[in-house]
């Protein structure tokens, strides 16, 4: 939850740089990936328990997001290519993630400058 109240606070100053030079629509609601499902349930329930109590103010902050800048989206654990950067992944999943990051040669385009 921490971590979700974080990066909604550095997607809002995103927003605010972007919408000056004309390049995000007021509205448009932002996606915020999260495979944590503990963060995913307070997003969406009004209420907080005894449990959730120590967090409470950054649940409060993004709750307030949700539905008017932010959209909080279930992204499996296998899928989050993110996790390659936070946790020790097994050979095969550290492969499969590191292939979607790397780009072969043949694909960049080298742009002549002089």
């Amino acid at each position: 939850v921490y971590e979700v109240a974080r990066t909604v606070k550095l997607l809002i100053a995103v927003a605010k740089i972007l919408k000056e030079l004309g390049l995000y629509k007021e509205g448009k609601l932002i996606p915020v990936y999260c495979d944590n499902q503990a963060a995913l349930d307070i997003s969406i329930k009004s209420n907080m328990s005894k449990r959730s109590r120590h967090f409470e103010l950054y649940a409060t902050f993004f709750k307030q997001y949700v539905g008017r800048f932010i959209e909080v989206v279930k992204v499996d654990t296998k899928e989050n290519e993110a996790d390659i950067l936070t946790k020790a992944l097994s050979p095969a999943t550290f492969i499969a993630h590191r292939d979607k990051f790397t780009t072969s040669k043949s694909k960049l385009k080298i742009i002549d400058t002089q």
